[in-house]
């Protein structure tokens, strides 16, 4: 068979999506990526958020629409700053945020990118182009990468990045200058940087651990065969390099982070677990204990019946890694052969006392929690295995070398035939006799993956016999890869049909218009209000979808002394929502006590005793602790526009002229003396006509980073009412403007772009100095 080129393998990487994403590309409006719980009740309703603010010029740093405001910074997923979404965001975003059919091609895209990545660093192992093309399909359309393409968006947009960084990590090695060395440290520092910028914390571990690996596996790095102590050296110094890059080009979201972890909570995922601090450790017994289904993780990667869903390799590929692990040979080889049985003690967890140590010493490892999401590095080792699998049984054999692969072949087909056998007559049995929950479907899945695994030995079985010659052999192959993988994977993206009403989390049916929705959205364009959902009457996060603001909302994170407040009292006639600006409820079921404005279902209820968003208040009371205000506001008595209530250390920032000692009517405050003229996430402009010294109440969340500025001038933020914004104005008109600047956050921006500047500007010099020079005619 004549070898592939260049073009012709490019031209496969990019024309496969055509048969592995059919569904999305011709059968669009049925099908969608984002039909997951998560994809769509996190990821779309971020993106909708982002996209809206992004198509009138302004990059979101604090979202506006989700339990009263929070910094989207502080919650990585989002990924506001991975430059792929801001590249997606400006060219498709719309007026009312952004289609599914681009968000769908988008990981289409990246999914292409994720192929392209492995075939380059496959072809750098030294491998053929037919084997690279079979790594780049395994790796792209397979296991970790394509689950997570359904399901956790900010993980699949960083696992892509994998093969690349290892490529250019290990071009740093074999550079032969310094300047050439520091570019491919720079360049993978930077790819580091896009790991973590892709907003989930489980990349960068594992991408961390796969560089530790590699920076110190003696066979790519001739300093430890001179001198071990010295190569380890080095190869600290180069992965320290990295990953102080990668932290660089990723500061302006870590800052962020670091700051709201301090102030948050985080839920475990789990209904009975109570929820631990945002930078609080997960402790070993919840992390690597309670999810006891590591090693069933593992097998449903090699046989999906068990699990349909699960991160499903390919029989062939599987088969493919085998051979290359018994026969192949090489530094390269040897790398993979070792991440893989390193990858495989880690998932197995508590059962493997190689995970307990990892997760008490390497930093960040009990954020990954699940033992089985290590199952992303046995992707990786199985699709780069399975070319250098590719590869030997592509080569002739020496006459000494044939039948001992003709013995493997034979035993491959043998043991094979005895799996899928003894998998099938289990299967039927577990079902017949009622003794597992596997599904018929489970079982037609058990019975195909049998068949396949049976099909692809007896290929590899003739390829060693000589039966088939070399472009037969990959034909066969290529197209046994290729249905296998496919057909799963587009079994995977599931359509608007076939659920009940309930579980149907298809983006456009689950967050469909309604007559509540219109209401909400029509009043959002002339005012500002927050909304309350009870009763799960609308999906969670409905506001950012539709373009209005909630004091409700679901995410795995939220801050911790929001939720204090909010807890403080939880009925629908509490002053704790009033004081939020929560002016209209939703329902399922009549609520008492308020005006029912639609009818529904669902229904929408206006709370008339709502405060403004802004207020003006004649004075503060000084109460001595948080918990003493937290008291004062739950008493019937209390009335928020009498006065704002401090502690004393807030009452330093305040007038003692304005300090009173007990409410006082407030007439003044039923006029309209304070009014919003301009509401950004990151910028709140008042204007304010007040009719003596006072105190402008804020119905925004304290929060480090924003500045108060009266006039121009900088003026303190007191923090009134347990956790709004406040300031003092004196008597006239002023302009009062709120503005969100994250602490170090410009700085740190500046900081991120030099080193992609630097790295680009390194780039291009090694680029001319490599031009072929023409020496002049004489």
């Amino acid at each position: 068979m004549k070898s592939i080129n260049r073009r012709q393998a490019a031209l496969f990487l990019l024309c496969i999506p055509l048969i592995a994403f059919w569904k999305i590309l011709f059968a669009q409006p049925d099908y969608s990526f984002f039909t997951s719980n998560d994809a769509a009740q996190h990821w779309y309703p971020w993106y909708q958020y982002i996209a809206r603010w992004m198509h009138v010029g302004f990059l979101p740093l604090w979202d506006t629409d989700l339990q009263s405001g929070r910094p989207l910074l502080g919650e990585m997923r989002p990924g506001v700053l991975y430059p792929l979404n801001l590249i997606f965001f400006r060219l498709f975003s719309v007026k009312d945020g952004i289609g599914l059919l681009p968000m769908d091609l988008y990981i289409v895209s990246e999914v292409v990118l994720a192929s392209l990545f492995q075939y380059r660093l496959a072809r750098h192992l030294s491998l053929s182009r037919f084997a690279s093309l079979l790594s780049a399909v395994v790796y792209g359309y397979s296991g970790y990468v394509v689950e997570n393409a359904t399901w956790q968006i900010a993980i699949f947009n960083g696992v892509i990045w994998l093969p690349l960084l290892v490529l250019l990590f290990l071009r740093a090695g074999g550079a032969r200058t310094g300047i050439e060395r520091a570019f491919w440290l720079l360049s993978s520092g930077v790819v580091f940087g896009v790991i973590v910028l892709a907003g989930h914390v489980q990349p960068p571990v594992h991408a961390a651990l796969s560089l530790a690996l590699v920076a110190f596996y003696p066979g790519f790095w001739p300093g430890f065969r001179q001198s071990a102590f010295a190569g380890v050296g080095r190869s600290a110094m180069r992965l320290g390099a990295c990953l102080v890059t990668g932290a660089i080009v990723a500061s302006p979201q870590l800052l962020v982070a670091l700051e709201y972890g301090r102030r948050s909570l985080r839920w475990l995922g789990w209904d009975d677990l109570a929820p631990v601090a945002g930078m609080g450790r997960i402790p070993y017994a919840w992390g690597g204990h309670f999810e006891r289904s590591h090693f069933q993780d593992v097998f449903t990667a090699v046989n999906p019946g068990t699990w349909a869903g699960s991160d499903y390799f390919g029989a062939a590929p599987i088969l493919l890694a085998v051979v290359a692990f018994l026969l192949a040979s090489g530094a390269g080889v040897r790398l993979f052969k070792v991440l893989l049985i390193l990858s495989i003690l880690l998932c197995l967890g508590e059962l493997s006392i190689f995970h307990g140590p990892l997760y008490q010493l390497i930093p960040l490892m009990d954020k990954v929690r699940q033992p089985s999401r290590a199952i992303f590095l046995v992707h990786f080792s199985i699709a780069t295995l399975a070319g250098f699998g590719a590869d030997v049984l592509g080569r002739s054999l020496r006459a000494r070398e044939k039948r001992a692969h003709h013995q493997l072949a034979l035993i491959l087909v043998w043991v094979s035939s005895f799996s899928a056998a003894l998998i099938c007559v289990a299967g039927m049995l577990a079902v017949l006799l009622k003794g597992t929950s596997m599904t018929d479907e489970r079982l037609e899945w058990t019975l195909r993956f049998s068949f396949l695994l049976l099909v692809s030995a007896t290929i590899f079985y003739f390829r060693q016999i000589g039966r088939l010659r070399l472009g037969t052999f990959r034909v066969f192959l290529l197209a046994v890869v290729a249905f296998d993988l496919f057909s799963f994977f587009s079994y995977a993206i599931l359509s608007r049909y076939g659920y009940n009403n309930k579980n149907n989390f298809f983006p456009e049916i689950h967050y469909a218009r309604n007559e509540a929705v219109d209401f909400l959205k029509q009043k959002a364009r002339g005012s500002l209000f927050r909304v309350e959902v009870v009763e799960d009457a609308l999906p969670p996060n409905s506001g950012m979808v539709h373009g209005y603001q909630e004091i409700t909302g679901g995410m795995a994170t939220g801050l911790a002394d929001y939720h204090r407040f909010r807890g403080l009292d939880t009925g629908p006639h509490s002053v704790i929502p009033r004081l939020l600006n929560r002016r209209y409820l939703v329902s399922r079921s009549v609520i008492p006590g308020f005006d029912e404005v639609v009818h529904g279902p669902p229904k929408v209820f206006e709370d008339r005793n709502a405060l403004p968003r802004a207020t003006w208040m004649p004075g503060a009371i000084v109460l001595d602790s948080w918990d003493s205000v937290a008291d004062a506001l739950r008493r019937p008595e209390f009335d928020p526009r009498a006065a704002v209530l401090v502690t004393p250390e807030q009452s330093t920032s305040i007038p003692r002229d304005l300090l009173v000692s007990g409410p006082r009517p407030n007439p003044e405050s039923a006029h309209d003396y304070v009014r919003v003229t301009a509401f950004e996430p990151d910028r709140i402009s008042l204007s304010c006509d007040a009719p003596r010294k006072g105190i402008v109440l804020l119905s925004e969340l304290v929060y480090p980073g924003w500045l108060a500025m009266i006039d121009g001038a900088r003026v303190p933020v007191i923090t009134a009412n347990c956790l709004l914004r406040a300031v003092v104005v004196e008597k006239g008109r002023h302009t009062i403007e709120f503005v969100y600047r994250p602490r170090l956050f410009r700085t740190a921006l500046g900081a991120s772009l030099a080193v992609f500047l630097l790295t680009g500007i390194l780039g291009v010099f090694l680029l001319i100095t490599r031009l072929p020079r023409h020496q002049a005619k004489p």
